[in-house]
């Protein structure tokens, strides 16, 4: 492989470590993973609406966790 193939590929990347709400996600059925899922990549949930639902059905995860994950993904809040 050449230099320019190299850098072409971009900067190497760390895995990703696994977070509380990814464990949290493996815990759930196939349709309510999904439903969860969908509600983290939808930017128009704010972070203490998902903390909430999330804390009703068993999982205490803090905003700045929620946001992190968000974050990872590329799922940002547009400012409006």
């Amino acid at each position: 492989m050449s230099i320019a193939d190299a850098i072409a590929g971009g900067p190497p990347r760390a895995p990703r470590a696994r977070t509380k709400l990814d464990a949290y996600l493996e815990t759930l059925d196939e349709r309510d993973r999904d439903a969860v899922e969908v509600m983290l990549r939808d930017r128009d949930w704010k972070h203490a609406d998902v903390r909430r639902i999330l804390a009703e059905h068993g999982l205490e995860a803090s905003q700045v966790q929620i946001a992190r994950w968000r974050e990872d993904r590329g799922v940002h809040r547009v400012s409006r």
